[in-house]
């Protein structure tokens, strides 16, 4: 008898011949190219085989578009970490060349860039 099954990378339905439709007979029922009839594999009808692959690319789609969408969510969360941590450098640059040219960083109370309130707070 004439069954049905679906080739998804072709999307494309192929006809095949088995001696008695295998689904529910259990793993040994075989189709005519040797493969393994299950319930969501292999159909009666050619339509029935066209209505899962359609379903089957559907949902293919769907997942795409919901992964698309989480990756380009982790894309803008990335690029934001990045802009923060060149951001942090920057302000380490900063730190850094002030130590470097002799002008100590500000401490705690104390406003480097005015030296009467530094004497009044160091004392």
């Amino acid at each position: 008898m004439k069954i049905y099954t679906f080739n998804y990378a072709t999307a494309s339905v192929v006809e095949r011949e088995c001696k008695e439709f295998g689904v529910g007979l259990g793993w040994t029922a075989k189709d005519s190219a040797g493969a393994t009839m299950y319930s969501n594999t292999h159909f009666r009808t050619h339509a029935e085989a066209l209505a899962k692959l359609r379903r089957e690319v559907e949902a293919s789609l769907e997942m795409g578009a919901r992964e698309r969408q989480r990756l380009r969510q982790a894309l803008a969360d990335v690029t934001g970490e990045l802009a923060d941590d060149a951001e942090r450098l920057v302000k380490i640059a900063s730190v850094e060349a002030k130590a470097t040219s002799g002008v100590s960083p500000p401490h705690p109370g104390l406003d480097s860039n005015d030296p009467a309130a530094n004497e009044k707070a160091a004392t």
